[in-house]
């Protein structure tokens, strides 16, 4: 539980209030100068009771006194041979209280007392009770008051501290808040750079694909003619050479070859194409270079209308030349040959 917080500490002696039957002394100061605190509006803690004593007043009085800011001792005769009283002193000297000794009566202080007090202005209250009860409440407001000027003083200047304090913390989180702006605004002009730049690269690498395109256009432009050229003069070179071997099988009103015609002529033919080694027989005798067989271009390795001309002289097989050079490999056009012998097919013009 909190401790009430008073602005007085009164220690006196009890047999300076109550009798040996602890009844109230008549006309005693002590009531005298609670009543004046009390008219006064002056909050004070006596122990009218005498409870504050042994383990009570060693675990309670210390907090009594250390909350209130005026610790008044009533001295008397019997104060200063009481052994709580002189306790009490060494407590609010030990805190630093403000202690106002009122002389009751003009007792010397005992020697517990005086090493405590001895240097502390006194009330004569023995000489006028009444001027010294005076004298007492206006010393008690003045400390009092006092005590709430220092106190306002403290509290302004911890507000004023407090306020310092934000504002520096202010001016701090102001000063990083700027600067974090200026460091994003840097990184954003950065980036913006880099976006410019980058744009400049897409529109350049665009202009250079629309570029390439059209020349791809003309290329393939190009590359279509020269096809159309090639196949125009292979097919010319093919006929030519077709109809210096079959003049007799081309049709004279189309000028093809009559397929069934030339069929019917190679039945005559005896020598059968079966085996590996008929095919390379016929590649020996059409060859273009000594070594046939290290080489895959066909037109390369053989001639083709040698070889075209070997198959249907020597084994009756009518063979296209665009049939031969489709297959960019010997060993393709052999596995072809050979299996279309087979299946007799060749004259069918499919593979």
């Amino acid at each position: 539980m909190e401790q009430t917080k008073y602005d007085v500490f009164i220690s006196y002696s009890r047999h300076d209030y109550v009798d040996d039957h602890e009844n109230v002394i008549p006309n005693n100061e002590v009531s005298k100068i609670m009543e004046a605190l009390t008219d006064a509006g002056i909050t004070y803690w006596i122990d009218k009771e005498g409870i504050y004593s042994g383990d009570k007043f060693t675990e309670e009085l210390p907090k009594i006194i250390k909350l209130a800011p005026i610790f008044v001792y009533l001295s008397t005769a019997n104060a200063n041979k009481s052994k709580y009283t002189s306790k009490e002193i060494a407590i609010a000297d030990e805190y630093g209280k403000y202690i106002i000794p009122v002389r009751i009566d003009m007792t010397p202080y005992s020697e517990k007392v005086i090493f405590r007090i001895a240097d502390v202005s006194f009330i004569k209250y023995a000489v006028n009770p009444a001027k010294g009860r005076e004298d007492l409440v206006k010393s008690i407001k003045a400390f009092l008051e006092k005590e709430k000027h220092n106190e306002l003083k403290k509290q302004e200047e911890r507000l004023r501290k407090e306020e310092l304090d934000r504002q520096r913390h202010q001016q701090e989180d102001e000063k990083k808040r700027q600067e974090k702006i200026s460091q994003i605004e840097t990184e954003i002009a950065a980036l913006e750079s880099q976006k410019i730049e980058c744009e400049k690269k897409v529109l350049q690498k665009e202009q250079e694909l629309k570029l390439a395109q059209i020349d791809l256009k003309a290329c393939e432009r190009k590359l279509q003619s020269k096809q159309e050229k090639l196949s125009g003069l292979l097919m010319n070179s093919n006929s030519s050479r077709l109809a210096e071997i079959f003049p007799k099988e081309i049709e004279k009103s189309s000028g093809k070859f009559n397929v069934e015609k030339i069929k019917e002529s190679s039945k005559n033919q005896t020598k059968e194409l079966k085996h590996d080694w008929d095919f390379s027989e016929i590649l020996v005798k059409s060859k273009k270079v000594s070594s046939v067989f290290e080489r895959d271009d066909i037109e390369k390795s053989i001639d083709v209308f040698k070889f075209q001309e070997i198959l249907y002289d020597e084994y009756g097989i009518l063979l296209d030349f665009d049939d031969i050079i489709s297959y960019k490999t010997i060993g393709k056009l052999k596995d072809y040959i050979l299996k279309r012998v087979k299946e007799d097919r060749f004259w069918k013009g499919d593979k």
